[in-house]
């Protein structure tokens, strides 16, 4: 008799939906297959998941094809889109005969291509997700007619998604017609701030900021701008930097450890970040972002729970960072009055996929 499974099409665009996926698969009982199908490279889900699963690499949901990490290039976007959507049906035909005989429920974060598979694998799809690309695309795609169609299509396609398990801190997700409230899903750091850094070998002693751009690399960390502020330590995964007062990890390195090792992260605002700094309690410098309606969300919604500062792209390109030393001056004053407790998003969403899988009953 096949073992229950659980396939599981997470988007490319970033780290944010990859980490999230993280979050549930864990949850998942081991007596359950889980087989990830992403263009996000494997070493992420090697140091994340303490279970066994499978891995195939394949692109099937590009999100957004980024210029870095704050802009996107509508032409390039829409093209590549154009290009997946044409071949969708196809794709997804082989996809389902993988599984014929296994019956598996098929998960999307938030890939619109998981709702083909399950349409031709004639099972079940869900979706897990704080936004969709129909409605991140929409303010764009109000002013460029390749893009509309593309929103439309993917659109349309969300709407025979059989369920959506939707997170906090969401958007409107009008497309979908079924659909349940969960927890934050989120890793969790394994160890608290005092002990992440004592077992990273990092002072207790001084302000910790973790640059992170959740995958996309930006450029404008260079020693001169780091020089300028010797009071804090910078941390950051992969890029070397020649200044005393910073620190590289490998990208293998355990990233939600790190955000609980810092007091501020740096960066921009996308779902994995917030999660891992909400479990972690530590506060963000972000980077302004225009015309990206998950951005507009985290701005209303994070501050009753972390403190926020935002600094312009100007400011961050110059080396302007005094906005780290108000942001580390406000965090004094911590905690804030409504810590964030809604974390257990991950053992919600495990649990709805054994009962669809009818498993443990």
């Amino acid at each position: 008799m096949n073992r229950p499974l659980i396939v599981w099409y997470i988007s490319g665009h970033g780290f944010g939906h990859a980490t999230r996926a993280c979050g549930a698969i864990q949850e998942v009982p081991s007596e359950i297959d889980i087989e990830i199908v992403t263009s996000v490279p494997r070493w992420l889900f090697d140091c994340s998941l303490h279970r066994p699963f499978t891995y195939r690499e394949m692109l099937h949901d590009p999100g957004l094809i980024q210029l870095d990490s704050i802009e996107f290039d509508p032409d390039a976007t829409a093209q590549t889109w154009r290009q997946l959507l044409d071949t969708y049906p196809d794709m997804a035909g082989r996809e389902a005969a993988r599984y014929q005989s296994r019956f598996p429920v098929i998960v999307g974060d938030i890939s619109p291509f998981a709702v083909l598979v399950a349409e031709q694998s004639g099972t079940q799809s869900v979706c897990v997700a704080n936004f969709s690309w129909d409605w991140i695309l929409e303010p764009t795609a109000r002013h460029h007619e390749a893009l509309q169609e593309i929103r439309m299509e993917i659109h349309e396609i969300y709407r025979r998604c059989g369920l959506l398990l939707r997170t906090p801190f969401h958007g409107s997700l009008v497309a979908f017609q079924n659909v349940r409230d969960v927890g934050m899903v989120v890793r969790r750091p394994t160890l608290s701030r005092e002990e992440t850094r004592k077992h990273f070998g990092l002072p207790s002693d001084c302000p910790i900021v973790l640059i992170s751009f959740g995958g996309h690399d930006q450029d404008g960390v260079t020693p001169e701008i780091l020089a300028r502020y010797p009071d804090f330590l910078f941390i950051r995964v992969g890029k070397e930097c020649n200044a005393s007062n910073y620190r590289a990890f490998t990208p293998e390195t355990y990233h939600p450890d790190l955000v609980a090792a810092s007091d501020i992260v740096f960066g921009k605002l996308g779902y994995g970040i917030v999660a891992e700094s909400l479990a972690a309690d530590t506060d963000l410098l972000h980077l302004e972002r225009h015309g990206f309606p998950e951005h507009g969300v985290f701005l209303e919604e994070l501050p009753d729970f972390i403190h926020l500062q935002e600094i312009s792209r100007d400011d961050f390109r110059a080396g302007n960072w005094d906005a780290l030393r108000d942001l580390a001056a406000r965090r004094k004053r911590r905690p804030p009055e409504s810590p964030y407790t809604n974390l257990n998003g991950g053992a919600e969403v495990a649990q709805i996929l054994c009962e669809l899988l009818e498993w443990g009953e």
